[in-house]
């Protein structure tokens, strides 16, 4: 999975690699120009799937790991951001295939996020609570009293989310946290 880079939003940054021995190829690909802004703002499909070929330097490291067939699919996120899960086959894909595999990742998706993405985020069980309930309006008094905590511990909460984040305030940190998927 590749994804905006939490520091630099203007880049990618593989999120998740599996298996580990693809990690070379998921860099090279991120670093990459394919499928980037110029993909998102055309009218091009969220799925696409090539053959792999050496005529790309993106997709040598993909030949090199035995993969003949690339699949990528574009999980759309709040904020104008995208995820990008990829996928290599010693096969190449054929409609079927691709079909298949964007079906069991949408079933999926959610629990991607919940168990791929939030923790990305960096931030802990209560930190996502407290910035659940600002999502949900409320203000940090009201959000202490929920919690059983004081309106200082919440503004403590709200300080480290910020840190973590790289953010300035509580908008910047709901939206990144939201494009993150970790809310």
């Amino acid at each position: 999975m590749i994804g905006p880079d939490p520091v630099h939003q203007d880049k990618r940054t593989p999120l998740l690699v599996r298996p580990l021995s693809y990690r070379s190829a998921a860099d090279v690909l991120a670093a990459s120009d394919a499928f980037g802004s110029s993909w998102r703002e055309s009218d091009h499909p969220g799925v696409a799937w090539v053959v792999a070929s050496r005529n790309e330097p993106w997709q040598v490291p993909w030949l090199d790991m035995g993969c003949r067939g690339i699949v990528r699919v574009g999980m759309e996120m709040p904020g104008g951001k995208q995820i990008e899960v990829f996928a290599g086959s010693a096969d190449t894909w054929n409609r079927p295939m691709v079909a298949d595999f964007v079906l069991e990742l949408l079933s999926a998706w959610a629990q991607i996020k919940r168990n791929v993405l939030t923790p990305l985020s960096g931030l802990t069980i209560k930190q996502l609570k407290v910035l659940n309930m600002s999502l949900h309006g409320l203000s940090p008094r009201e959000c202490a009293i929920e919690m059983g905590v004081t309106e200082r511990t919440v503004n403590f909460h709200l300080a480290t989310i910020q840190d973590k984040l790289g953010t300035q305030n509580k908008l910047q940190s709901l939206s990144k946290a939201i494009w993150l998927g970790a809310i």
